[in-house]
């Protein structure tokens, strides 16, 4: 797996400009919350959507790696019957 990775140029997640500014986000609203600035809610929401970016760009890159050679019928995929 680590191959396909490296051939097709996929970076790792902790390397990636989304992840990074997902977590500094994070960051920036838990500092506020501890500040005063905002409410929790606010801060809860803001890290619920950090956390789901870093979950989508996750998920984008591992649309991209192959998952094998197998047809996708094997694959467990739905295939259009019509």
């Amino acid at each position: 797996m680590i191959t396909n990775a490296k051939k097709l140029g996929i970076l790792p997640w902790y390397k990636q400009k989304a992840t990074w500014i997902s977590i500094s986000g994070m960051l920036t609203a838990i500092g506020g919350y501890l500040t005063g600035e905002i409410s929790l809610t606010i801060c809860i929401g803001s890290c619920f959507v950090g956390a789901a970016a870093i979950a989508a760009r996750l998920g984008i890159e591992k649309s991209r790696i192959p998952i094998s050679n197998l047809p996708p019928s094997q694959r467990g995929e739905l295939l259009d019957e019509s």
